[in-house]
């Protein structure tokens, strides 16, 4: 029996000597040496979340869609055109004078009378279309070149506005006949005319026109006969 009890307390402390001479104790031995169970943790105060700050979102992430070009107004508020204190030109009939009532062309034979000049004015939303005329007189025997240029002064859709020309009929720029030809260059639209001899005197008439009731637009129409 004390042989036996002898066993029972070596057993409870036994020593291992690894090769490197050092002592590793049994953690059976000596509770102390056991590792400590993890402190529980405080039980999480759900009030204590920190909410999202929803001021400080970056504004550029909203999703506002694309930019509408400057052209495009509040039909409400106020627009100025100076072409329009005296007379309004809002149809063919009542076309501003372009080149103040002087014509152009051959006056007499074939001697040629030139043109280049620039108006600038403002399309204003309650307004479909500006209209201008121009006395254009033919010559005997030489044909004479004209050209049309609208520039957008504002930034603007290209669908939103056009040119428009008149000689007798409106010109259909989709279908253009002999001796007209539409084209654009950048933003500008421009409708170039072959001007045959035929000795007669004819009225031109241009317009800028919009597509949308919004549009304000600030152009400069310039024309050259040469």
């Amino acid at each position: 029996m004390l042989l036996l009890a002898l066993l029972a307390a070596c057993a409870r402390d036994i020593s291992v000597e690894p090769s490197d001479g050092a002592t590793t104790r049994d953690a059976r031995s000596d509770p102390s040496d056991a590792p400590a169970e993890d402190a529980a943790a405080p039980d999480a105060d759900p009030m204590d979340a920190t909410a999202p700050d929803l001021g400080h979102l970056d504004a550029s992430a909203a999703d506002t869609g694309p930019a509408q070009p400057a052209c495009r107004v509040d039909r409400f508020l106020p627009c100025a055109d100076a072409d329009e204190d005296a007379r309004r030109n809002d149809d063919w009939a009542s076309a501003t004078p372009f080149n103040d009532n002087r014509s152009v062309g051959c006056i007499r034979g074939d001697e040629l009378t030139t043109l280049e000049r620039t108006r600038t004015s403002t399309l204003c939303s309650n307004e479909s279309a500006d209209f201008y005329g121009l006395q254009f007189v033919h010559c005997d025997t030489r044909s004479v070149n004209a050209q049309i240029r609208l520039h957008p002064r504002t930034e603007c859709d290209p669908a939103d506005f056009s040119l428009g020309f008149r000689r007798g009929v409106s010109i259909d720029c989709a279908n253009p006949p002999a001796g007209v030809r539409c084209r654009t260059e950048g933003v500008d639209r421009i409708i170039e005319i072959v001007a045959p001899p035929d000795r007669t005197v004819s009225p031109w008439y241009f317009s800028v026109e919009k597509t949308r009731s919004d549009v304000r637009l600030e152009y400069s129409l310039t024309v050259r006969i040469f």
